[in-house]
């Protein structure tokens, strides 16, 4: 984990899925679960039958941030909305293909 940062099983399952690129519909199926199920996986309302995914390794930065709006409890829209940028912005700093300074301001890391 990086600087100490505890996850949880969902948590763990989002970053598995953000590096696959997949959708939750995509991880969905390929659980053999509906969206409904995976997402509730996700973000913790269903935490007792998450699946395991393989050891992450090192957190990135990006991955870091996407946690931080996530625990947050917050869309990537209304991130764009409150650090002034659009959706489309927060994706890409999120896919690692803009810089990270909006982030690196908002959440003061």
């Amino acid at each position: 984990m990086s600087d100490g940062l505890k996850i949880t099983a969902g948590e763990r399952l989002l970053l598995w899925r953000k590096r696959k690129r997949w959708t939750q519909l995509r991880a969905a199926k390929h659980y053999g679960v509906g969206a409904d199920i995976f997402r509730a996986w996700e973000t913790g309302e269903r935490a007792e039958d998450v699946p395991k995914v393989s050891d992450l390794g090192r957190i990135s930065e990006v991955e870091k941030y996407i946690l931080f709006r996530t625990r947050a409890g917050l869309t990537q829209k209304q991130l764009a909305d409150r650090i002034k940028c659009s959706r489309v912005w927060v994706v890409m700093m999120e896919t690692g293909r803009v810089p990270l300074d909006r982030a690196r301001n908002y959440w003061g890391a």
